[in-house]
């Protein structure tokens, strides 16, 4: 994950981001809000689809956004410094509604606030420092908020990053490994 720490982590931003592959699954509208909302845009990944490389283009002639195609994995803990919150603007397709976005806690182990739309993944976290909203208006709204917070949040910052270490891949394969013991003891019995 993309925990980091360095002096630099109270340093006051407006940026929120957006990493990972744009595509079809992000709702744009949401987006769109955040900019007029005058938050700063920050899209990091590879364009998949020519809708979705439309709509990067009309938000980034907004301005206040900029859209980098990549950033090699090293660079991200300090892509991410630079940012005041995470975003995970998905539409609710099926696919979304069965996927689970793990952007949501990379942010964390950054130490960001995250903004996400309603999906079973996000409710199923359940974590404090992710807001949901699905309108636009509401969506802006919430990033609008974490953004004008005054003053740097540094136990806010810890609090996210202890929560993304409580499901790093090592927690994940403990439970894992916990429930197939379940399952062959439960065996055992019959």
């Amino acid at each position: 994950m993309f925990e980091s720490e360095s002096e630099d982590d109270a340093r006051p931003t407006r940026r929120a981001v957006v990493m990972g592959t744009i595509n079809a699954r992000i709702d744009f509208t949401l987006l769109d809000a955040v900019v007029c909302a005058g938050v700063e845009l920050l899209l990091v990944g590879p364009i998949t689809d020519t809708d979705a490389g439309a709509a990067v283009d009309r938000l980034c002639e907004r301005g206040d956004v900029e859209y980098r195609p990549q950033a090699p994995f090293r660079d991200m803990p300090e892509v991410l410094r630079g940012c005041a919150v995470g975003l995970v603007p998905y539409t609710h397709s099926l696919f979304n509604e069965g996927s689970f976005p793990l952007k949501t806690l990379e942010y964390l182990a950054a130490g960001l606030p995250v903004v996400a739309t309603d999906l079973p993944a996000i409710r199923w976290l359940g974590c404090p420092d992710v807001d949901v909203a699905d309108a636009p208006d509401a969506f802006a709204a919430a990033v609008r908020t974490l953004v004008d917070r005054p003053g740097p949040d540094l136990q806010g910052r810890e609090r996210r990053r202890s929560f993304a270490r409580e499901h790093d891949w090592e927690r994940r394969a403990e439970a894992f490994v916990e429930v197939l013991a379940l399952r062959d003891e439960v065996g055992a019995r019959i």
